[in-house]
């Protein structure tokens, strides 16, 4: 009976070590993929762009499909253009889905119901060095 409880207090121990190990390992918030996809729709639907830079790839692009056609926008250009939709929210319903996602490449779909129209955003992103960080969004007008 006794080696029984020395084996029970040894698994224990144990197992509280490596829960303690893997917390102390795993990736702080803010390089989760949930943490992108907030912060990119807090940024489209609140005009909350502090943390945008964080999130997005130095190579990332923006492309926009509307009837006015195409139009491609850098990581700069994009920031400039939420710039001007700052602290602005927008009248819209957001949603989001997880459309794939991989052990280092995931794409979402986000949309932005309003009352006439849907944007949807579909956004890649990839596991970097630093995180989840996004690369591509595409967006479209329904």
């Amino acid at each position: 009976m006794k080696t029984l409880k020395t084996i029970i207090a040894a698994l224990l121990i144990t197992a509280t070590s490596i829960g303690f190990a893997s917390a102390e390992n795993s990736p702080s918030s803010k390089t989760r993929l949930n943490y992108a996809v907030s912060n990119l729709s807090s940024a489209f639907s609140h005009g909350k762009i502090s943390n945008i830079t964080s999130i997005l790839d130095p190579s990332a692009k923006y492309t926009i499909c509307s009837t006015a056609g195409l139009k491609v926008l850098s990581k700069s250009q994009l920031i400039e253009h939420l710039n001007v939709f700052k602290d602005i929210k927008q009248n819209c319903e957001m949603s989001s889905q997880i459309i794939d996602a991989g052990s280092n490449q995931a794409v979402v779909k986000l949309d932005m119901k309003y009352s006439d129209f849907t944007k949807s955003n579909l956004i890649t992103l990839n596991l970097t060095g630093q995180g989840w960080k996004i690369t591509n969004i595409s967006t479209s007008f329904n």
